[in-house]
């Protein structure tokens, strides 16, 4: 039976869905339908034109694009629903939300606010469904089944929604996690620890050893560790084996740590060092990464520090992004003391060029073009592809009032521009022209 008029209105929103959907998923052909019957509302099905096939909904020939299943879900009376293509996840969270208030249960809601991503309430507004993009299908966990019980708060269990299942699309965001508003981030090395809590090395108490036991342990899943985080983020860099000593953790063979051991507990110092050698060493770096790169070492250290330290939890968001924004500067500088004054100007040639190209992107406001424009400014006096414009000097170059940008500002970061990085510190921004990736 096909669901009335008036249900289907509940499953299909008035809302654009650019807003509930990252622009990838958007874009694909992954779309078929539910509520097509009322034993099973949340039962997949596909339309051949005239039959309904509740068996064959995997099937890549019978799935449709959003717009056309948008379109057929109003028209046919029955919701949405997307087959979770690879390199994606999303997470089922079930009866974790007040549809009345609004309110979050704490763990879900701290959970979500760390993960800064593309956040969906489910369709029968109790749930939330959270979009995490995948570097490969391989770091998903065999299970579906959050084991968890902080994530758990009802009585079914919720869980990820892994590549080939199927997830009923409400076209609602979550305010303040649209796609509009967030991009979708990368599976960070933090989060299945926390989801599937059996074994979590890396976030409870160290076992007790020291610097000279720990180099007689077994280090099988310290080298495989240390290689996947190399593979991920340094593309087969070395440095002659410096950077694969600091991803190996070996105190006894890795400078500086030679002539003072005992800052081999120093997790902080240990980031730093990664960082900035990520920064000037490998040619694509870029501040997103980074940032994934900090988290990674970070619990990478707490699972495998040859020392015994307290039980302490990784550093929280504000801190990576904020060794990331200072280590990058450090390369940066290092890098213009490096430079010749022949490359130079051509880098911040092409740099202005790639903004004067976008500038007649019709998609973008003129507001967003003042902001690129004082962009280009401060690139041509500072001749550097990367600067940094307070609130208050982007409202002196482009002649706006600092509270008339912030809108333009958002919307400029939304687009994530392939060749263009934008951090923000405080009330200070800074400005990245990436050439290549």
């Amino acid at each position: 039976m096909v669901a009335t008029n008036e249900t289907a209105n509940q499953y299909i929103k008035a809302s654009d869905s650019r807003e509930a959907l990252p622009d990838e998923l958007r874009k694909s052909e992954q779309f078929c339908f539910w509520g097509v019957d009322t034993d099973r509302i949340k039962r997949p099905a596909t339309w051949d034109g005239s039959n309904w096939d509740f068996l064959d909904w995997k099937n890549p020939g019978k799935l449709v694009s959003c717009l056309k299943a948008t379109q057929l879900g109003h028209r046919l009376g029955v919701g949405v629903g997307l087959v979770v293509p690879d390199l994606w996840v999303i997470i089922d969270f079930d009866k974790c939300r007040n549809p009345v208030t609004g309110e979050i249960v704490p763990a879900v809601k701290k959970l979500i606010e760390r993960l800064d991503t593309v956040v969906c309430i489910s369709s029968s507004g109790t749930g939330l469904h959270v979009f995490v993009r995948l570097r490969s299908n391989s770091e998903l966990p065999k299970g579906s089944n959050l084991t968890n019980p902080a994530y758990s708060p009802g009585k079914k269990v919720s869980e990820l929604k892994k590549p080939g299942t199927f997830v009923a699309l409400s076209w609602n965001p979550l305010p303040g996690y649209s796609a509009l508003d967030k991009p979708a981030r990368h599976l960070p090395d933090w989060l299945m620890p926390l989801l599937f809590r059996v074994e979590s090395p890396a976030l409870e108490p160290p076992r007790e050893c020291t610097g000279d036991t720990a180099i007689a342990m077994p280090s099988g899943t310290l080298s495989e560790d240390a290689a996947r985080l190399r593979e991920t983020f340094f593309k087969g860099y070395t440095n002659g084996g410096y950077i694969w000593r600091l991803l190996q953790f070996r105190a006894e063979n890795t400078h500086p740590f030679v002539k003072q051991p005992e800052l081999v507990s120093d997790r902080s110092q240990w980031i730093i060092l990664v960082v900035r050698d990520y920064f000037q060493h490998v040619p694509d770096a870029n501040n997103e990464d980074a940032i994934k790169l900090s988290e990674a070492y970070d619990i990478h250290w707490l699972k495998h520090s040859p020392h015994q330290f307290a039980n302490k939890p990784p550093h929280n968001d504000l801190w990576h992004k904020n060794q990331v924004l200072k280590q990058r500067d450090v390369a940066d500088a290092k890098m213009r003391s490096e430079r010749t004054d022949i490359n130079h100007p051509v880098s911040v040639t092409n740099a202005i060029w790639k903004i004067v190209q976008e500038l007649t992107n019709p998609l973008l406001t003129s507001n967003e073009k003042l902001i690129l424009g004082a962009i280009t400014q401060q690139i041509q006096q500072q001749r550097d592809l990367s600067v940094k414009i307070s609130n208050e000097d982007m409202a002196s170059l482009t002649g706006r009032a600092e509270t008339t940008l912030k809108e333009p500002k958002k919307r400029l970061v939304g687009r994530n521009l392939p060749w263009l990085e934008i951090t923000t510190a405080s009330r200070t921004t800074t400005y990245r022209i990436v050439l290549s990736r």
